[in-house]
């Protein structure tokens, strides 16, 4: 039972910040194509949180996957990395609650 519990809140966190940082991703597209938007003062506290929330993973594996220049056009790499991580380590979590549950 305490396993279970354990195991929900550990998932549960881990799909907090998968929407954080899902939410970072559209809010960078948002900023960068909408040049003259300008967020409210309630949407600019919201993206303050999320920045913060996810800017160390992501910062500490940019050292490790730098930037990829394909001609003029730069990628990182980092972010999405830090979503497949995300993915895998959900999933690691989730296999055992879901034989917990059902057993």
């Amino acid at each position: 039972m305490i396993l279970q519990i354990g195991l929900q809140v550990i998932f549960l966190a881990l799909y907090f910040f998968y929407l954080v940082l899902l939410s970072r991703f559209v809010l960078s597209t948002v900023l960068g194509v909408g040049r003259r938007w300008q967020p409210s003062r309630g949407a600019s506290a919201a993206m303050e949180v999320m920045w913060s929330v996810t800017d160390p993973p992501i910062k500490a594996l940019r050292r490790v996957f730098p930037f990829l220049r394909i001609g003029t056009v730069g990628l990182d790499l980092a972010p999405l990395v830090l979503l497949l991580i995300l993915f895998v380590l959900m999933q690691f979590v989730a296999r055992p609650l879901i034989n917990l549950v059902y057993s």
